[in-house]
């Protein structure tokens, strides 16, 4: 229900900043199905695992990590269906790093 990005879209100069954002008092299930399956336009078929993994992101660039500050998330009440294997729903520390950033592929 939540994704905070900070980007820089192609052809723009240098990302700007996010700060003093606060997002209180959000109530919200995560389907365990595809969230968008009632829409007209749907991402891609035959993609049967959890949709959901990440509900809630704040992401930028590594190199810009000190253009996003204070954000404040308040009183949520996020309800998440469960069910996940524990390679699913554990990653260690260390492996972290192991996500690649993919910069060039956000349009």
């Amino acid at each position: 229900p939540l994704l905070i990005r900070l980007g820089q879209r192609r052809g723009c100069d240098a990302p700007g900043t996010i700060r003093h954002v606060s997002v209180s008092h959000v109530v919200a299930d995560v389907s365990r199905t595809a969230p968008d399956g009632a829409y007209d336009i749907r991402g891609p078929p035959g993609n049967d695992v959890y949709h959901n993994p990440l509900p809630c992101s704040i992401v930028g660039h590594p190199q810009d990590c000190r253009r996003i500050q204070d954000i404040t998330l308040d009183h949520w009440d996020l309800t998440v269906p469960g069910r996940a294997t524990r390679a699913m729903a554990h990653v260690p520390l260390w492996q972290l790093d192991n996500v690649p950033e993919r910069l060039d592929g956000y349009p």
